[in-house]
């Protein structure tokens, strides 16, 4: 018998997403690929939304083999749809019979097995081989849990464990059954490679990866190829040293970090850039605040500064933050919110008549934050950006304020993240978007990410890019410059030649 078994899509309410098309995909792959049954190893929404689980549901009804799926932990997060996702995605009682071997559902979504699971468990006849599947492994659920996995894995004859939620492969040994887990499907959190199918064979122990390649840029025509490695820039962090390396490597696009003055130095090395076939300088203007002691906005000198550089420098873009002031400050209607966006319009409305593009960037929530208005930053939904980018057209007449997508950003940006993916954020403003900021974020010891870290492969890090990737091939997002922001390790030069031979074909893998 040949199993099939995907986890982790974390499919959201929109359309084109390349979670979708990565769902899409399997359900077609499973098919071509001979298997008798098809397993589904929880997280198949992103939150639990009930609009993407009817979506899901509707892809699956093209698979054509005995298809069993079990619920995540992902699928449980919206405490309202919970009970009824659960329903959803649970596997019958006696789980399915496939070719003389019995694939049986665990529902590990919250991280245990309770009472009535187990005697469920244990009512299973035990004449059949079993293949389990669950969503969490032995590693994630709770030490009664894991002590009673063991023992029935001792017990019965079961052929292998799937789990997801690690979002990388694995394939170990607990109990003396063999666990495997397949990468995520999910194109923005795949870890270690590309989104997989695995295929067991249980008569031969057999495995076989089947990849979700559509984002591979080796896979597309040379001119979209051309088109994204010549969108690539740099953000000037170390200034001059940033700059002489643009003007060595021709880099087309380059962002300047809030400069408030420019040498002369400076001023020969931009138009060296400019000679040498320089064609996007952006500023990313300095931040204002609300002084709530004072009642007034903070921040506007140097903030006035900044906009004056990039004109005397030839700026074509700016890049500016909503307000980093909590949602409940900036409501409409108060002090503050009026205040701020009159003066951040006003301070940039010699940037609109000189042409200069303004684009308005998504900020991430703050660490411990989470959704209380009163707590949580303001900016870090689509609807807010798109909302302050109307604020200031309102206020400066036109469209001279346009999108820049922080692909970062929107990683870490819990718990909005959960309902609002990387997918969403390009179905949502990626043909919209004028501009986008590209870095890694990392995790700390204590479990913090953090942001602007060096890319060193396309699904090395918690942002998996095969997403982006997939997005800027079909359309979803649209072509504009993509600016490396990376700060830490002075990464930025090291991340721009690295991506252009991957994008190239000069070098390959992650």
């Amino acid at each position: 018998m040949r199993i099939a078994v995907f986890a982790d899509v974390h499919l959201g309410d929109s359309k084109r997403t390349p979670q979708r098309a990565a769902l899409a995909w399997a359900v077609r792959e499973i098919e071509r690929c001979g298997a008798d049954a098809a397993a589904v190893a929880g997280d198949l929404t992103a939150c639990g939304s009930m609009y993407a689980a009817m979506r899901a549901k509707k892809l699956l009804r093209g698979v054509k083999v005995p298809l069993l799926t079990v619920p995540g932990n992902s699928d449980l997060r919206t405490p309202e749809t919970a009970p009824v996702m659960e329903r959803l995605w649970l596997a019958p009682e006696e789980g399915m019979c496939v070719g003389g071997v019995r694939v049986l559902g665990v529902d590990t979504a919250r991280g245990t097995i309770d009472g009535r699971e187990r005697a469920r468990m244990e009512k299973i006849d035990a004449s059949l081989p079993l293949i389990l599947v669950s969503h969490q492994a032995d590693t994630h659920v709770d030490a009664d849990s894991r002590a009673y996995l063991a023992d029935f894995l001792r017990r019965r004859n079961v052929l292998a464990w799937f789990t997801g939620h690690v979002h990388a492969r694995v394939d170990t040994v607990f109990a003396g059954t063999r666990c495997l887990a397949p990468r995520a499907l999910d194109p923005d959190k795949c870890e270690g490679g590309l989104p997989e199918l695995l295929v067991l064979d249980t008569e031969t122990g057999a495995l076989e990866s089947r990849v979700f390649d559509e984002s591979l840029p080796c896979c597309w025509p040379w001119e979209k190829r051309e088109a994204l490695i010549e969108s690539l820039g740099i953000s000037l962090y170390s200034l001059k040293e940033d700059l002489a390396f643009c003007v060595e490597n021709r880099v087309p696009h380059i962002e300047m970090r809030g400069v408030t003055e420019a040498d002369a130095e400076t001023r020969a090395l931009l138009a060296a850039w400019r000679r040498n076939g320089g064609w996007t300088l952006s500023q990313h203007l300095t931040k204002l605040s609300w002084d709530a002691e004072k009642g007034c906005v903070s921040g506007v000198e140097k903030f006035r500064a900044a906009v004056l550089i990039a004109l005397e420098c030839g700026a074509d873009m700016v890049t500016v933050h909503p307000p980093e002031e909590t949602v409940e400050t900036v409501s409409v209607g108060s002090p503050a919110f009026s205040a701020l966006a009159d003066t951040m319009a006003e301070e940039m409305r010699p940037l609109a008549r000189a042409g200069v593009r303004i684009v308005v960037e998504n900020n991430h929530t703050a660490a411990g934050t989470g959704a209380n208005p009163a707590l949580r930053r303001f900016g870090c939904t689509p609807f807010e950006i798109l909302a302050w980018r109307d604020e200031m057209n309102r206020r400066l007449g036109g469209n001279a304020c346009g999108l820049r997508l922080d692909v970062g950003h929107a990683r870490n940006n819990a718990p909005i993240t959960e309902s609002c993916p990387l997918g969403e954020w390009y179905a949502q403003i990626g043909g919209l978007a004028d501009a986008y900021h590209l870095h890694q974020t990392v995790l700390d010891a204590q479990g913090k990410m953090h942001n602007h870290y060096p890319i060193t492969g396309l699904d090395d890090g918690l942002v998996s890019f095969h997403g982006f990737l997939w997005a800027w091939r079909t359309g979803v997002l649209r072509h504009s410059p993509v600016i490396l922001e990376i700060r830490e390790n002075h990464g930025a030069p090291s991340t721009w030649l690295r991506l252009r031979a991957l994008l190239s074909g000069e070098e390959t893998g992650a």
